[in-house]
């Protein structure tokens, strides 16, 4: 045990001495962000499952700020999940900020996968789209 300390006090050291330690904690903390939004989507998706869109709108919504926006596929499959999160909550609650919302949401996401030539996914927020548009209906 002692050995392994020696070890890691010598280590953070070398890394001090030579600079590189300051870079060493900020690919540390871009791991720990990217892996809090793996988690966040994730537990986003199980709410989801279970039908509590409210609890996992927030999460999504919580993550977005955390996605690189150079990863288009993620934030679209996330805006499409905000999407119809906010189209089953306007289903069941008929407040007119989650049409809103779930409407906005579906463009963010069909503008991503088309960006990035997506085109099943882009057909399926289509849908997910002309759904929500219909609600403006009625």
């Amino acid at each position: 045990m002692k050995l392994a300390l020696n070890f890691f006090i010598l280590f953070i050291a070398g890394l001090a001495i030579s600079g590189v330690l300051w870079d060493f904690i900020g690919l540390v903390k871009i791991l720990a962000i990217r892996i809090y939004t793996a988690v966040e989507v994730s537990s986003a998706e199980k709410l989801t499952a279970q039908e509590n869109y409210l609890k996992a709108a927030a999460k999504y919504e919580k993550s977005l700020p955390h996605i690189k926006e150079d990863n288009k596929k993620l934030l679209a499959k996330v805006k499409n999940n905000l999407g119809l999160c906010y189209f089953y909550l306007y289903e069941k609650e008929r407040r007119d900020e989650f049409k809103q919302k779930s409407i906005l949401f579906f463009e963010q996401a069909l503008a991503l996968y088309e960006e990035t030539k997506s085109t099943i996914a882009a057909q399926e927020t289509m849908k997910n789209l002309q759904n929500a548009k219909k609600l403006l209906e009625f």
